[in-house]
């Protein structure tokens, strides 16, 4: 058995949005993470949904308590993955930023 690593769609954010394009397609994986490269002072909340693709039904992840946040130049790893799509929630506008996602599945 080996570990392998999937590239999922990108988050990007449109306009003056500050909610990002939800992903999913992960059903497969055992964990993410999610990289951010940008340099702006923006700091974003991940948001999760248990529907496939629902728009409405978002929450905020939460991992001991406290909201699961990323700020430029940092990568977040989620695992186990007990939801079907993940976005972003901006405190900013941040048209432009860019977010790789990516996750793990073994075989």
């Amino acid at each position: 058995m080996g570990v392998y690593v999937k590239s999922l769609p990108d988050f990007t954010f449109t306009g003056s949005s500050t909610v990002s394009n939800a992903i999913g397609g992960f059903e497969d994986c055992e964990g993410l993470n999610v990289y951010w490269s940008s340099s702006t002072g923006t700091t974003m909340t991940l948001q999760v949904s248990p529907d496939a693709t629902s728009t409405a039904t978002f929450g905020i992840l939460q991992s001991g308590g406290a909201d699961v946040t990323i700020t430029a130049a940092e990568s977040v790893i989620i695992s186990p993955i007990p939801f079907r799509q993940l976005r972003l929630l901006a405190t900013a506008t941040s048209t432009g930023s860019l977010f790789r996602n990516t996750g793990t599945f073994t075989i």
